[in-house]
Parts: C-alpha cells; sequence; structure tokens
C-alpha cells in the first residue's frame, strides 16, 4: 500500500525566496552577484542561471511572484508529482532566461522567479483550460487558454512596442519563454493524463 503525503516542495520555493528577500533587506544584498548578466560581461557566472530566480528587486515584485506561485502550483501538485512540478518550475525559468538575453543589454541583470512563475501558468492553462483567471484588481474572468494567450500577446507587443502596462524594467521575453515552456510540458504530460497513464500521478 502506497501512502501519498501531502506535497509540501511549493512552500519550500517560496520559503526560500521569502528567507532570501528578507536576508537581502537586511543589508546582504547579493543581488549583483547572483543576478544573471550577459555571457560576455565580466559580471557573469554560471551559477547565476539558477540564483537569478531566487532574487528580487523589490517587495511588490517578490510578492506577485509568490503569491501566483502558490496559486498555480497547487492545483498542478494535485495532477503532478513534486519531481515533475519542480522539473517544470526550474527548467521554464532556465529557459525563459535563454529567451530573454538576446533580448537582454549589458548593462542590465535578469533577476526574479517570473520566468518559473509563467511555466506554472503556462502548464496551468493547458491542464486546466476552462478554469476561470483574471488580472489582480480587474473583477473579469476569462478561462484560462484565453487568458494566457492574451498574456503573451501582449508581453510579446510590449517587448516589441516599448509600451508597457506595468512600468519599465520588465523582462516580457522571459516571461513568454516561460509561458510557452510550461504550455509544453502541460500538453506532453497532460497526454499522459488522457490516455490512461497515471502510474506517477497523485490520486
Amino acid at each position: 500500500m502506497t501512502v501519498l503525503t501531502k506535497p509540501y516542495s511549493h512552500k519550500i520555493l517560496i520559503a526560500i525566496n521569502v528567507l532570501i528577500f528578507v536576508v537581502q533587506t537586511a543589508g546582504w544584498d547579493y543581488r549583483i552577484q547572483g543576478s544573471l548578466w550577459q555571457p560576455e560581461t565580466p559580471m557573469y557566472h554560471i551559477y547565476q542561471w539558477l540564483t537569478h530566480m531566487f532574487l528580487h528587486d523589490s517587495v511588490p515584485h517578490i510578492m506577485f511572484n509568490m503569491w501566483a506561485l502558490g496559486m498555480f502550483s497547487v492545483p498542478l501538485l494535485h495532477i503532478w508529482t513534486e519531481r515533475k512540478f519542480l522539473l517544470l518550475y526550474f527548467v521554464s525559468g532556465l529557459i525563459a532566461a535563454m529567451v530573454y538575453l538576446p533580448f537582454g543589454s549589458e548593462h542590465v541583470m535578469l533577476l526574479g522567479a517570473s520566468g518559473a512563475v509563467y511555466g506554472l501558468l503556462g502548464a496551468f492553462a493547458v491542464c486546466f483550460p476552462r478554469a476561470p483567471l483574471a488580472l489582480l484588481l480587474i473583477p473579469i474572468s476569462i478561462p484560462a487558454k484565453y487568458f494566457v494567450a492574451v498574456i503573451v500577446v501582449y508581453e510579446i507587443f510590449a517587448q516589441f512596442s516599448g509600451i508597457s502596462l506595468f512600468g519599465t524594467g520588465i523582462a516580457h521575453m522571459a516571461h513568454v519563454g516561460g509561458a510557452v515552456v510550461g504550455a509544453l510540458f502541460g500538453l506532453w504530460w497532460r497526454h499522459g493524463i488522457l490516455t490512461g497513464n497515471a502510474a506517477d500521478l497523485r490520486s
């Protein structure tokens, strides 16, 4: 008999992010060293591909990312193992950064969990396409599959037009990369659910 424990990996991710932010605001600020820089700059280090996902620039930045992480991780962890969830999270974050770099500048560093979080959003839209989603402070919900499609189109528009509804300094293409990767993972693993290949799923 197999006993399934309650998933906790998303809580650990949130706790690590919050702890690092608290340490950062207390005076041990490693954003310069830990953010991802362009590979051709002297500031670049290979470990930044991982560390940039755990650094945030402001209270609203970390609050939004952690809120979204908590919101979208729970339903995904009900249908996937924690191993799959973590693979989705970190691969989305890494590829989001890869997509961003060609659009970045040697004077700008990339930090934040947004790429990984958008991966969860993309996977959620594929696995729960009819779930209602809405933007914060706008009480109008639409099915998740359309919500994510609109968000991706907006991010591409903001990148190439320079018109951003949420200010400057946003890595729009990282968001696009994360959402696309998450959707691809969702399509791949959802096929296993639909065909009854549920050996690796939580009941």
